[in-house]
């Protein structure tokens, strides 16, 4: 008879994704030459690496509650 699962934390879920990605970011950080830091993007006009790198860190600031945007409130 299989084993009952524990039940499903939110919570828990949520951090372990959350660190997951961190572990992610912090790997293409470390790993990505310089030079593509601000190699122009393919495709027309769009965010150079280091750019995409900063909106990520700022929203997840402001999620966080380190920031003083709307999301910083809820």
């Amino acid at each position: 008879m299989p084993k009952p699962s524990a039940p499903f934390d939110i919570a828990r879920s949520l951090q372990e994704s959350y660190a997951v990605n961190e572990r992610i970011n912090q790997y293409l950080l470390e790993n990505l030459p310089d030079a593509a830091w601000s190699a122009e993007p393919q495709g027309g006009k769009r965010r150079t690496r280091a750019a995409v790198a900063a909106h990520m860190h700022n929203v997840r600031h402001m999620w966080g509650g380190g920031g003083q945007g709307r999301a910083a409130t809820r």
